[in-house]
């Protein structure tokens, strides 16, 4: 498993291959982060909000919304740098939710090439699918998905000024 610092963009999948796997660094969740998250998405849900309402319903701890679990991962994967300039856009993601991240727990993600294709309607991208599993510090899956990308050529990128001729 390898982990890189520089974007990847569809040429650079297409030298790495279907089945590479990249593994993020991990990212603790604080019942902080999960009010927060609930103010910005007024999802007040007390599973999220009231520690003896999560207690009540199974948990030890409020746990963090789902789409907050999806939204890190996508953060940490970010972080990696795979995705700066070259990812252009979301052309579809699918999620399975197998877990809760309770407050105070880590995740971290293992990002996985499915497949590629040169773009159908545009010669300067590709295609990527990768697969995402969060897991937790202690190795649970909490969920697990596809997205697909449309991610730019680097000669592509080049020409229309978003990347230097030295990267």
């Amino acid at each position: 498993m390898a982990q890189t610092d520089q974007a990847v963009f569809f040429e650079d999948y297409e030298r790495l291959g279907v089945g590479h796997c990249w593994v993020t660094g991990a990212r603790r969740v604080g019942a902080d982060d999960i009010r927060a998250f609930a103010a910005a998405t007024r999802d007040f849900n007390p599973i999220h909000l009231d520690p003896a309402h999560a207690r009540r319903s199974g948990f030890g701890d409020v746990i963090a919304h789902g789409y907050m679990t999806v939204a890190w991962a996508a953060g940490l994967v970010h972080d990696m740098g795979l995705d700066q300039v070259a990812s252009n856009a979301i052309l579809q993601s699918n999620w399975r939710f197998t877990g809760v991240v309770e407050a105070g727990a880590s995740i971290h993600v293992e990002l996985v090439v499915e497949a590629m294709r040169p773009s159908k309607s545009n010669a300067d991208f590709g295609v990527v699918t990768r697969r995402f599993d969060i897991l937790t510090d202690d190795g649970r899956r909490v969920a697990d998905g596809t997205v697909t990308i449309q991610v730019f050529r680097r000669a592509a990128a080049q020409s229309r000024g978003l990347l230097t001729a030295s990267a």
